[in-house]
Formats: structure tokens, sequence, C-alpha cells
């Protein structure tokens, strides 16, 4: 097997501030897009809940059940006050 890596920047997708529906939407859209053309695609930033958006994308263009991998690079350890964890969760991976 002899294939030839190629990285390229794809690069950003607007943000849409208070709108995480159409942030998702355009995440998506624009990975679907990138799908048209690659196998693979390594996606780095964003938020925890963009996961969802690019694995949507990946589901979607591939026309079958996939998984999908969000490495955190941040300690989200919290303590535990009052028997629930101190601090927020407010996306679908951290719930």
């Amino acid at each position: 097997m002899n294939k030839t890596l190629k990285i390229a920047d794809l690069g950003n997708v607007k943000v849409f501030s208070r709108n995480s529906l159409k942030t998702h939407a355009a995440v998506t859209k624009a990975m679907l897009k990138s799908y048209a053309s690659v196998d693979t695609i390594i996606s780095f930033g964003g938020g925890n809940d963009i996961t969802y958006a690019t694995v949507l994308a990946l589901r979607v263009s591939k026309k079958q059940v996939v998984g999908g991998i969000n490495i955190d690079a941040h300690f989200d350890a919290r303590p535990v006050i009052g028997g629930k964890r101190e601090g927020s969760r407010r996306t679908a991976v951290g719930r």
C-alpha cells in the first residue's frame, strides 16, 4: 500500500454568537462539503458540543453508523459540594 498523506487547512467556520444550533448547522455543512473530496478529516477547535456537528457530517457522508472522539484539553475535575459536582455542564457531551 503506497498512499500519500496530504494535509490542508480547510479554513474557519463562522460562529453564530449565542446561537449554537446555527453554529452546529454551519459546522456540519462545512464538514459535509469537505467530505465530498477527502476520506478523513481531523478537526481542531471549538467546544465539546462541536463534536456532535462534526460526527453528524461524517455519519451523513458515509451513510452508516460511525463514532467520534472528543479530546478535551482541559482538566475538568470539579469538586463535589453538597452531593453535586460544582460548575455547569451545558453540553450534551458533558451530561
